[in-house]
């Protein structure tokens, strides 16, 4: 296969498993193309159901436990979506930037320069935030 980029080093074993995916199937070109989502037993997407495959997938429960509670609470949405991110590790931190492959300078808190700047670092344990 031919890539526009470079792949990063975590692409790799999704390269694998795509080409894993392909090889167990068959082009013809007398059939017709069709779309089917197979996270639903209809075949149509819906926000629920991959909301249902995340969960799976992730080994989480939506409807218990701390997620349950989040949605639940009474908060601006925007709020509810930033901790939503900050419970999955989805804020881009240093940290998370350079996982990325986003060049940053440096990975140190830029208000406090002694510990990397991770959800951790911002959230819960920096002095100065």
């Amino acid at each position: 296969m031919n890539w526009r980029r470079d792949r990063y080093e975590w692409e790799s074993n999704l390269e694998t498993d795509l080409l894993s995916i392909l090889s167990t199937g068959s082009m013809c070109k007398e059939a017709l193309d069709h779309l089917l989502w197979r996270g639903d037993p209809k075949g149509m997407f819906s926000v629920k159901s991959a909301y249902s495959i995340l969960a799976i997938h992730q080994q989480l429960d939506i409807r218990e436990g701390v997620f349950c509670s989040l949605w639940q609470a009474k908060a601006m949405p925007k709020v509810l979506a930033t901790a939503w991110r900050v419970l999955l590790d989805r804020i881009p931190t240093r940290v998370n930037l350079i996982r990325r492959g986003v060049l940053v300078n440096s990975p140190l808190y830029a208000l406090c320069n002694m510990l990397v700047e991770s959800s951790q670092h911002l959230f819960l344990d920096c002095i100065f935030a």
